[in-house]
């Protein structure tokens, strides 16, 4: 493996097994790229246009980041200027008529898996 690489994807560990599955809410733009195997836990539609996504997926957050890092400029996505720290890692994006912003954190203990927050509100 490279210098940049990471785990992301395939099925949750056990100790990452959530309760609550929910499915993605209608009307979040189909370019918005989600990591393989996330498992949402919460996805709510606030109001048009605007959408929390809250979800766990296996993988380390090198992984899990690099994701998002990659794939949302090769889905038309802008990063802004991100955030990184031990345990989290954070960026805003804009493109396709939305900002947002995805978070990464690593899970508690020794769990192979990393959480997912990812906002997104229509831009006027």
């Amino acid at each position: 493996g490279g210098g940049d690489g990471g785990v992301v994807g395939g099925t949750l560990p056990e100790c990452a097994q959530e309760a609550g599955r929910a499915e993605l809410p209608a009307g979040l733009p189909p370019q918005l790229p989600l990591p393989p195997g996330l498992v949402l836990t919460n996805a709510q539609r606030l109001s048009p246009g605007q959408f929390h996504l809250r979800g766990i997926v296996r993988g380390d957050l090198d992984g899990v980041a690099g994701f998002f890092k990659r794939r949302l400029p090769d889905s038309g996505f802008a990063l802004g200027r991100g955030d990184a720290e031990a345990h989290e890692q954070e960026s805003p994006f804009t493109g396709h008529g939305f900002r947002g912003s995805w978070r990464v954190v690593r899970h508690p203990g020794d769990c192979p898996a990393v959480a997912v927050f990812v906002v997104l509100i229509e831009q006027r």
